[in-house]
């Protein structure tokens, strides 16, 4: 490793998984590549956790790691059909498929609420072990520890028929008594609970020696077969390369905090326990060590607790629900899906779930509260006890809606502020005879077919009345007769992005506009010829970023609201030749907020015209112009625009070369050239033309001689194509 970190051609990525799975020698492990951070400031580090150790994780971050957090929110929908198909074929080693559609059949028929449980791939597994197995226990699952002890409790059914057919000694010893055998495999099963939590405590993913050996003596004094009751409670050995010593591990974490929230259970159901204090059972277990008592480590466990109580009898979880939700409030549970989650598990009758309510609400984000189709069900109950003043409905399916229409009954009731996230063309039909007396403050409209809406007119005449302001995600060519015939000045309408492709387009709607995100008023590289016109907006509405034709410059209102702007250089239709850049010298003055500049020049451009682009500098004081050389045939040709065009600084941010028809070695002429006629690139330089390794690995080295000074995140990026390159854009292109 470190031969290739000293190799500025080589990015050096550390992935630490499963920092709150630590010990001691991995935590030392992880402290020495941080430190490496220091030496060598490029190295990037992803580091993964439980929320419950995210405070350990920042005691330990030293001074030198910037934090930017991401959170995991598992498989997503669209892919976990996918998962479930591969992962299932490999298992059962099938080359048809009839029971593995049925398995996705299956899956399918799942509530939104349900599918939010097998985000985690682990479930999802554990999903297609199960399934293939006895998919009638599967269709009983509704939680997470409903899902841990199905399987289990397939995996001991088969232990007792393997012991029988096997006839192991113990069998001998009880005369055939089953009722015998597993009283006795329970008793070994709750020695396992401990050595659980022992090892959760220890902060360790396998027994150790003396638990091993602990283990071992039970089933020696029971006759029990040792190997036999480690395969059925998912144990193996570990692996000898990084283990001394005899341990014996778990496949996942979920499995110790199973049998952890196992050993709660017996302790809190048993008539020999004197204090059922969940704490306190803890505590005890902790003895003389207790000052080592760390609760946010067990914030699974109580929460698989609370479904294993509930599997067992629902007076358990009456009786011990408030104190359940009390110690994962301890724990550090702040997050609103945490605390959903935590509700599905305990599956709370109304009542219950009034003081469940209660309990959370001061530790929800009620201020941003986001429904997704998985929490409809959840909170068709919940939100009732809340004092939700404003919600935001991100429903794909408005389907769930109408299983659970008390939710947008209590919406309604409630007066709360809406802000519907996404309205498509399968949801106008739903909204249009529900929206009528809720209080909708915001809806974004992505109707890609503006006919549904003309089928349906109340509904924008419904917004006009609420006041609601309207946002349209990208509107195009095909959308703008639409809104040009029913936007009216009143309305209170947001654009994110207005992407023009044809010439002849009437753009005057955009006048009554409130404002615009990114406005793409030209086609830039694909093919066509630069256009010469200037759409005709009577007045141009507030926007952060454009992306048109030089020309229209003169045409933008003093002082604009641009942050960003993109000029393509337009060309005479007859020569072929660059017209004069007429306003580029005023770009400062019409946008004196710009933060970036984006220049595009296209290959069968005549050079002529041209002179230095202003200098443009971002919120950092550094340069920030982007030179777009698009279709490149000739380096002479790139060579004279890039310094016809150079900013007085001499340094462009980035260097574009979308659609480049160079070959490899040309490209990397074109590149000493560029830096030996002086000019230099400040952070990145972008290719995007088909290539191999080899050839990358070739313009890469010629990048870094002939830029040394880059950063260690830009250099080159080289992509297969245009639309590679347009899928990951500067800025809001």
């Amino acid at each position: 490793i470190m031969k290739y970190i000293t190799d500025p051609l080589v990015n050096i990525l550390f992935y630490c998984d499963g920092f709150d799975e630590h010990n001691q020698s991995s935590l030392q492990l992880f402290r020495e590549i941080r430190d490496l951070k220091e030496k060598f400031p490029f190295i990037k580090l992803i580091v993964t956790t439980r929320p419950e150790r995210v405070k350990e994780f920042y005691h330990n971050k030293g001074e030198v790691l910037n934090i930017n957090h991401i959170k995991i929110c598992g498989i997503h929908e669209s892919k976990r059909c996918e998962f479930l198909k591969n992962y299932h074929s490999k298992i059962t080693n099938e080359s048809t498929e009839p029971k593995t559609s049925e398995l996705l059949k299956f899956y399918n028929s799942f509530s939104a609420k349900i599918k939010e449980l097998y985000r985690l791939p682990l479930n999802l597994v554990m999903l297609a072990w199960l399934w293939e197995h006895d998919n009638q226990q599967a269709q009983t699952v509704k939680s997470a520890a409903g899902l841990y002890t199905a399987i289990l409790d397939i995996l001991y059914q088969q232990l007792v028929s393997r012991i029988v057919q096997s006839k192991y000694r113990i069998m001998e010893e009880i005369e055939g008594d089953l009722d015998e055998l597993k009283y006795r495999i329970e008793l070994f099963k709750e020695k396992l609970y401990e050595e659980s939590l022992l090892a959760l405590r220890n902060d360790k993913i396998s027994i150790d020696k003396a638990g091993v050996k602990r283990l071992r003596l039970f089933c020696k004094d029971n006759k029990l077969p040792f190997n036999e009751l480690k395969a059925a409670c998912v144990l193996s050995d570990s692996d000898l390369v990084t283990s001394s010593e005899e341990s014996i591990q778990f496949p996942h974490k979920g499995f110790i905090d199973y049998y952890a929230a196992k050993y709660l259970e017996s302790k809190l159901c048993s008539p020999t326990t004197s204090i059922k204090i969940i704490k306190v059972i803890l505590l005890e277990f902790y003895g003389e060590d207790y000052k080592d008592f760390y609760i946010s480590k067990y914030q699974n466990v109580f929460q698989l607790l609370g479904g294993i109580l509930a599997l067992k009898d629902m007076k358990l979880v009456g009786k011990y629900g408030e104190e359940i939700i009390k110690v994962l409030i301890e724990t550090g549970v702040r997050n609103n899906t945490q605390w959903f989650t935590v509700y599905s598990e305990l599956t709370l009758n109304p009542q219950a779930s009034e003081k469940f309510a209660k309990l959370i609400e001061p530790h929800l984000n009620l201020r941003d509260l986001t429904i997704k189709d998985s929490q409809v069900e959840i909170l068709s109950t919940l939100l009732a006890y809340l004092n939700v003043k404003s919600v935001k409905l991100d429903i794909s399916d408005t389907a769930i809606l109408d299983q659970f229409p008390n939710l947008i009954e209590i919406l309604r009731q409630k007066q709360s502020d809406i802000a519907i996230l996404t309205l498509t063309d399968k949801h106008v039909e739903y909204w249009n005879s529900s929206i009528t007396n809720l209080n909708v403050k915001s809806i974004t409209l992505d109707i890609s077919d503006t006919a549904i809406l003309d089928q349906f007119p109340d509904l924008i005449d419904i917004l006009r009345q609420k006041q609601s302001e309207i946002t349209i995600p990208t509107l195009t060519d095909k959308h703008v007769a639409y809104w040009n015939a029913h936007i009216k000045e009143t309305d209170v309408i947001r654009i994110d992005k207005v992407v023009i492709k044809q010439e002849q387009v009437n753009l005057s709607f955009l006048s009554h506009i409130k404002s615009i995100e990114y406005c793409k008023v030209q086609r830039l590289w694909r093919g066509e010829d630069l256009h010469t016109t200037v759409p005709d907006i009577p007045r141009w509405p507030p926007m952060k970023g454009l992306w048109t034709a030089v020309s229209i410059i003169q045409e933008l209102p003093t002082p604009t609201t641009l942050v960003e702007l993109g000029l393509c250089l337009m060309v005479d239709p007859t020569t072929g030749a660059a017209l004069p850049p007429t306003g580029l010298h005023d770009v400062q003055r019409h946008c004196p907020n710009l933060e970036y500049l984006q220049v595009h020049v296209r290959g069968t451009c005549k050079t002529g015209h041209l002179h230095s682009l202003p200098d443009v500098k971002d919120s950092d004081g550094e340069p920030s112009v982007s030179l777009w050389l698009s279709h490149i045939q000739s380096v002479d040709w790139a060579i004279e625009v890039a310094t016809a065009l150079l900013p007085r600084c001499g340094q462009y941010g980035w260097l574009y070369l979308p659609g480049c028809r160079l070959s490899t070695s040309s490209l990397c002429r074109l590149i000493g050239d560029l830096s030996a006629a002086g000019v230099r690139v400040r952070y990145r330089v972008r290719v995007a033309s088909s290539h191999t390794a080899d050839e990358e690995t070739q313009l890469k080295a010629a990048v870094v001689q002939a830029y040394p000074d880059l950063p260690t995140w830009g250099g080159l990026r080289w992509y297969q194509d245009d639309e590679e390159m347009s899928r990951r854009p500067s800025g809001g292109w």
